[in-house]
């Protein structure tokens, strides 16, 4: 049979789990795909394999994935050209503010194997912010800083990622973003993203930042818009709705966090007039 993509002797059927135990793997903390399909958790003990099977195991256990690096990179970068591959892993990109803009932002980033991730906010999970943001119950009461963090490993455990609980302010941000190419801005009051862009963008020159204004309400997913604003400066949103005078949905906030994250990508693969 194969198993992670190497063929392996095995004798009669087994349950999978047996399988599992016999290779050396602690069944609760490992995810089988098995000939295409996510087997769950509960059924490893009811659900046999024959020497015809494929499948791939992945296992998170202190840290170590058994699929190695170069596996993953392979599978987040499917399609893509070395040169496409080379300016995404070289890439550092902030995201500042980790709830419904910047944890979306984050995970579409980490999909595309985007080399170094910075991500900072100071809030942890309530309970509200499940309708629109990257977490799930069991997150409630973490920082976001700490369990975004955890979610991301689940898409690559191999990641670069610099996480930070705490507020960027106008003293901090030489520090915290000196590093990085590229800032999304996904923070909530206008004060502080105001304060991040004119920040960013009167300390460094070559610096990009992609701002978010305007995810409020159910408005018509074509005016999620992106465009550019100045030489380093861009912005996503429908640049009119105000959280504070309508509700957010889910839905449309991951369409701008999504405008945000394409266009980074957009930015890293010279796909954007200068």
């Amino acid at each position: 049979m194969h198993i992670n993509g190497e063929e392996k002797a095995l004798g009669c059927p087994t349950a999978l789990s047996e399988l599992l135990t016999q290779l050396g793997y602690r069944t609760a903390f490992v995810a089988v795909e098995l000939n295409g399909n996510i087997i769950k958790q509960a059924d490893f003990g009811s659900t046999n394999i024959t020497a015809a099977e494929k499948l791939a195991i992945v296992s998170f256990l202190e840290g170590r994935c058994m699929i190695s690096k170069e596996e993953i990179v392979a599978a987040l970068g499917k399609g893509l050209t070395q040169a496409q591959l080379d300016a995404l892993h070289n890439a550092r990109i902030a995201v500042v503010g980790l709830g419904g803009l910047g944890s979306n932002i984050a995970v579409a980033l980490t999909r595309l194997g985007i080399g170094q991730l910075y991500l900072y906010d100071f809030d942890k999970v309530e309970l509200s912010n499940l309708n629109r943001q990257y977490y799930f119950l069991d997150d409630i009461g973490q920082y976001k800083a700490d369990a975004l963090v955890k979610h991301l490993r689940q898409i690559n455990p191999y990641a670069a990622l610099h996480s930070q609980v705490g507020k960027v302010t106008q003293e901090n941000i030489p520090a915290l973003l000196g590093d990085c190419d590229i800032i999304c801005e996904a923070l909530d009051d206008a004060a502080g993203k105001a304060m991040l862009v004119s920040t960013v963008l009167s300390t460094w020159s070559d610096k990009k930042v992609i701002a978010g204004s305007g995810i409020a309400g159910f408005g018509k997913a074509e005016e999620i818009t992106s465009k550019k604003i100045t030489k380093n400066l861009y912005l996503c949103g429908d640049g009119n709705s105000d959280f504070h005078d309508l509700p957010l949905c889910g839905a449309r906030v991951a369409l701008c966090a999504m405008q945000q994250a394409l266009l980074a990508a957009r930015i890293i693969l010279d796909l954007e007039e200068n």
